[in-house]
This record gives structure tokens, C-alpha cells and sequence, in this order.
């Protein structure tokens, strides 16, 4: 009776551990962050000069990316405003504007994302 008991439990384990590992797991990239920006998420339509950009705002509607190494660029005057005086502010997001790109459509993802805050 007790070696019943003992191999249900074992069963019901490995059946409850396999769930768990399935639930935990997806098919999505291990360092998917929807605040990155890069060319091969927006494809032909990526508006910058520079990949691998994460998008920031503030509590204030200021909507900027940042590079990986730390440089700054704002996409409204909130964001020109609040980093006046950050030594890695480099000015507008026009400066690293691929020629006929607009970012009207990372400015709306910004301030969705200070929304969300």
C-alpha cells in the first residue's frame, strides 16, 4: 500500500514539475523588453541611426532614448527640459534621424509607456 502511495506521488510530481517548466517557458527571445528599440523589431521603418535604442520617460511626459553606452536624446521639449543639464544629453532625436524617417511613432510608444508608470 505504501509503495502505491509513494509512486502516485512520485507520478503526480513529475506530472506537476512538467507544468510548471511548461507555463515558465516561451518561444519569445530571452531579452524581449519592450522598451528597446532595434532595426529588427521595426524592420525598413526604424527612424534612427543607431540600434539596440531604449525608450525612457519620466512622470512628467518627457519621452527620450537612450543608447547602450548611455547617450541621451529627447523626442519632445519635456524630455529637452529635464536634461538640460545631463552631461549625456545629446539634444533631439532629429540629430540621429535616418533622412525621411519621422519618430511621431516612438513618441506615442513613450508616452504610452509613461502611462503605464
Amino acid at each position: 500500500m505504501k509503495k502505491k502511495i509513494f509512486i502516485t506521488l512520485g507520478i503526480f510530481y513529475l506530472f506537476f514539475m512538467i507544468l510548471m517548466f511548461a507555463a515558465t517557458s516561451n518561444d519569445e527571445p530571452e531579452n524581449k523588453n519592450s522598451n528597446i528599440l532595434t532595426i529588427r523589431e521595426y524592420g525598413d521603418k526604424y527612424p534612427y541611426t543607431i540600434d539596440n535604442l531604449e525608450l525612457k520617460c519620466s512622470p512628467v511626459n518627457a519621452v527620450w532614448v537612450e543608447t547602450t553606452s548611455g547617450e541621451k536624446y529627447s523626442l519632445n521639449g519635456n524630455a529637452m527640459n529635464l536634461l538640460k543639464s545631463d552631461s549625456t544629453h545629446k539634444g533631439s532625436t532629429n540629430l540621429i534621424l535616418k533622412k525621411g524617417k519621422t519618430d511621431i511613432e516612438i513618441l506615442n510608444k513613450g508616452f504610452e509607456l509613461c502611462k503605464n508608470k
